[in-house]
């Protein structure tokens, strides 16, 4: 009896030692429980002959202390002997042998067992008790001498031969076994009675029966019977030649054949639910669903009498299933439909129930569609898997045999779906976390997280996206902010989600659409004809999102900055989304520093904006090494055209770049946290220099402008109030710019500081007036004593009619608070005449002064200003400026 090899679960993965093996300690299946009862022993040992696993009815009797862990060599006899059978064993070669064992006599046969990798893994055996059978053979033997008559009535075939092979004498059992009677006289010939297999070892045993006296080891054989099957019977062969009272040779055959029957079904079932536990491990191990649905293919089809093996996944809409895996492998896609009566799959889907059919021929419950008959298909079993909220699918084996398949093989195909069942839960319940990772939880849309893992040459999210030709589009609503803080944000969610779904109706050449965080959303687009396609659709884009916005009363207008990057022909499939993503936003925050609305990426803007951070880190070091001045722009009185304030702006004589305006390096300050030291700069430069006009005469006061971080800075009320101080200045002569859009991030606060500086004497003016979404409402709340009228509503006053009206009510409205109105970007003596008209009481221009420095702005004020005969000025101090 030689032991089979398990073969290996799944595929060659790395299978350990758990793959092809009888049992493993710690399970308790029916194949452990079936040996627990068993006459039997069923071991493993390592490749050095350790046993490392034991299991059957005789264990606790041949070894009460344990087997485990001792050598196979302890259990054999002679123990390692030169060609004894555990030597021949750890040699590679298969054995079978007779030994004592604790009052036991056990037949015993083994078998190398390779590794997952194809390497050696061991050693697989299994041991019989034949003590019983073999004294019950002595016993018989002696009766034969004694009492011939007992013959009649044995189980076994008992032959009397000669030599030859003729027959002296056989009892009746011959025909109950194998369907015939051999009377004296008739010669048995090998090859007509053995299996063509086993004729080898046949005649290998009649020659050892030959060569000596005494019975021989028992050998199994299959022998034919009468109606052209083969029964496995166990033969021992005892040449008592030598004996007067036999004079011949008894030969027994010991039908084994229902034995070795169960036998084969306690390995089969250890070995199948090995494999199942092999799957049910690599399930866990979190393997890709689509490689476990192929394992599982494999599975069935090593461990079943099965011609093919399939696996439908179910639509989501649970009309269709889809062919996912199958053995023999098809080429193409196969959709059954979901219809209960369509086929045995379906049926198996709808009703949740496993479907067996061991002759699809009379089969009346489900039609057989063409992919069943192709497989020429009789016998069928198909097990749903189930899940959660609806089946996952069905799994299916079908053979070519009627009643193919028995209740055991039911049972392992439903296991094997419970396995994959849970692997399908699991695969779900990650795709969960994931999508809930990718998406944004306001809008529902892709986030950035999502854009970031994808390359622009991968896989397409339509179909219709080739994969080729990709444009990404950043944009931004400006000015978000100011929505979100002055009408709350739950009315910002809902411009934003508004917004979102403004961009997904879009439709082509769209493919994504993402939001990025805050008010920033990404389009990534089909690649259009060109660059002014590109361009146009970018327009239409801010069209779209600029549409009126019914929300919380107001009809809202919004305004977006939109940056464009698209791939060169050479990049396709190379560059990373991310990286187009990264450059659309550069050309985004460009537009939106430069008004534009649209911006295009170029390496120019990329080396743009790492000049912009190289120059940040240069900004500390401008302060230090006084590359900082102040250029000053005067405000006339409308009526007498004399100076009414001037303006402090700041400017950066870079020794490489040139004169830079604050607009480049302001933002940069508050970006590095070099603001209050910027704003200390100005104030103290800017108060000095008015000190010293003032007491040259000039009683002119001086405005400076204040940055949105500066406004929200809890030290501004101090460096203020101390630069007033050290520059020996009346605080009437000071005059603080702020915007509304600079309060709006933190209204209160902002106010607050405010309002203490205005306890100190501080005036402020509100700076570019109008372009705010809720000026009017907080206008009454601001410590301000004027508001300058934004250059955009100024710059038309010549010839158009609605700017007019808006400038002349900004004038009533401000008189109406007890506040001076000035108007910003007057141009043109035509403008300057019309704010006049319009109620304006000062205006500030290029046609009234330009930005001038300290020293320019002296001379101007001497013919606009006036000077006091009685206070000459101080050369000194003027000299000093």
């Amino acid at each position: 009896m030689i032991f089979d090899q398990a073969p290996v679960a799944a595929d060659d993965r790395e299978a350990g030692d758990g793959a092809a093996t009888l049992a493993r300690p710690g399970t308790d299946g029916a194949a452990t429980r079936a040996a627990r009862l068993a006459p039997l022993l069923l071991l493993e040992c390592d490749r050095d002959g350790v046993v490392s696993f034991c299991e059957g009815g005789l264990r606790d009797a041949l070894f009460p202390g344990g087997v485990v862990g001792r050598h196979l060599g302890d259990l054999l006899s002679p123990p390692g002997a030169p060609g004894g059978p555990v030597a021949r064993l750890l040699s590679g070669e298969a054995v079978s042998v007779e030994v004592d064992l604790a009052g036991h006599r056990l037949e015993v046969a083994g078998a190398p067992r390779p590794g997952g990798d194809g390497s050696q893994g061991g050693y697989a055996l299994v041991a019989v008790d034949v003590t019983a059978r073999v004294e019950a053979d002595e016993a018989v033997a002696a009766s034969v001498r004694r009492q011939s008559l007992l013959l009649e009535h044995v189980s076994d075939v008992i032959l009397v031969l000669t030599g030859a092979g003729m027959v002296r004498s056989a009892n009746p059992a011959a025909e109950r076994v194998l369907g015939r009677r051999w009377r004296p006289g008739e010669t048995i010939d090998p090859g007509s009675l053995v299996h063509p297999d086993d004729l080898e070892r046949c005649r290998a045993l009649v020659e050892a029966i030959l060569a000596r006296p005494g019975a021989q080891p028992p050998e199994r054989l299959r022998v034919a019977h009468a109606d052209g099957s083969f029964r496995e019977v166990e033969v021992v062969g005892d040449n008592l030649t030598h004996d007067p009272a036999v004079a011949g040779i008894v030969v027994t055959l010991h039908d084994v054949t229902d034995e070795r029957r169960s036998e084969a079904r306690l390995l089969d079932h250890a070995t199948r639910q090995a494999a199942l536990a092999e799957l049910g491990r690599w399930a866990l191990a979190g393997v890709d669903y689509p490689s476990l649905l192929e394992d599982a293919v494999k599975v069935l089809r090593q461990r079943l009498p099965a011609d093919t093996v399939h696996v439908f996944e179910s639509f989501l809409d649970a009309s269709l299933l889809s062919l996912s895996a199958r053995f023999p492998h098809l080429d193409g896609e196969e959709l059954v439909s979901a219809e209960p009566t369509s086929s045995p799959a379906s049926f198996a889907l709808v009703t949740q129930q496993t479907v067996v059919s061991n002759d699809l021929d009379v089969e009346a419950r489900f039609d057989v569609p063409e992919l069943w008959t192709r497989s020429r298909a009789v016998s069928v079993i198909e097990a749903p898997i189930p899940g959660q909220d609806m089946p996952v699918g069905v799994l299916g084996v079908t053979s070519r045999r009627r009643a193919g398949f028995g209740p055991d093989d039911v049972n392992f195909v439903e296991a094997v779906a419970n396995v994959l069942a849970a692997a399908a839960s699991r695969v779900r319940a990650e795709e969960a976390i994931r999508a809930q990772a990718l998406t944004d939880p306001l809008t529902g849309l892709a986030n950035r997280l999502f854009l970031a893992s994808r390359r622009a040459g991968g896989a397409p999210v339509r179909p219709e996206w080739n994969g080729r030709d990709h444009c990404v589009l950043v944009v931004d609503v400006d000015r978000f902010k100011e929505i979100n803080e002055t009408l709350g944000h739950a009315v910002g969610d809902r411009v934003l989600v508004e917004v979102a779904r403004r961009l997904e109706r879009i439709g082509d050449p769209v493919a994504v659409v993402a939001r990025l965080g805050a008010d920033e959303f990404a389009l990534v687009c089909r690649r259009l004809e060109d660059e002014a396609a590109e361009d146009d659709f970018a327009g239409r884009l801010r069209s779209v999102v600029g549409e009126p916005l019914a929300v919380a009363g107001l009809d809202l207008r919004l305004r977006s900055s939109i940056g464009i990057s698209a791939l060169g022909p050479s990049e396709v499939g190379e560059v990373p989304l991310a990286d187009l993503l990264r450059r659309a936003e550069t050309a985004m925050f460009q537009a939106k520093r430069e008004h534009v609305g649209i911006r295009r990426y170029s390496d120019d803007l990329e080396r743009s904006s790492l000049a912009r951070l190289a120059l940040a880190s240069e900004l500390s070091e401008a302060i230090d090494a006084g590359e900082l001045r102040l250029d000053y722009q005067p405000k006339v009185d409308v009526e007498t055209r004399r100076a009414a304030g001037v303006e402090a702006l700041v400017r950066w004589q870079h020794p490489t770049r040139g004169l830079l305006l604050p607009d480049v390096f302001v933002p940069l300050a508050e970006q590095t946290g070099l603001v209050r030291e910027l704003t200390a700069w100005v104030l103290a430069r800017a108060f000095a220099e008015c000190a010293s006009w003032q007491r040259a005469g000039y009683e002119v006061p001086v405005a400076v402008n204040l940055s949105a971080a500066t406004v929200h800075d809890p030290s501004l009320p101090d460096a203020v109030m101390s630069a007033v101080s050290r520059a020996g200045l009346a605080v009437e002569a000071v005059e603080l710019e702020i915007t509304e859009s600079a309060v709006m991030a933190d209204p209160e606060g902002a106010i607050a500081r405010l309002e203490e500086l205005t306890g100190h004497g501080i005036r402020f003016a509100l700076d570019d007036f109008g372009t705010g979404y809720s000026s009017l409402a907080y206008l009454q709340r601001l410590p301000v004593s004027s508001v300058k009228i934004d250059k955009s509503f100024v710059r038309p006053l010549g010839g158009d009619a609605v700017a007019r009206e808006i400038v002349r009510a900004v004038a009533d409205l401000g008189h109406s608070l007890d506040l001076s109105v000035v108007a910003e970007g007057v141009d043109s003596e035509e403008v300057l005449e019309v704010t006049g008209l319009l109620g304006c009481d000062a205006v500030q221009g290029y046609h009234v002064a330009v930005p001038m420095t300290a020293t320019a702005l002296r001379e101007w004020l001497a013919g606009h200003a006036g000077r006091p005969e009685d206070q000459p000025g101080d050369p000194s101090q003027e000299s000093a400026s």
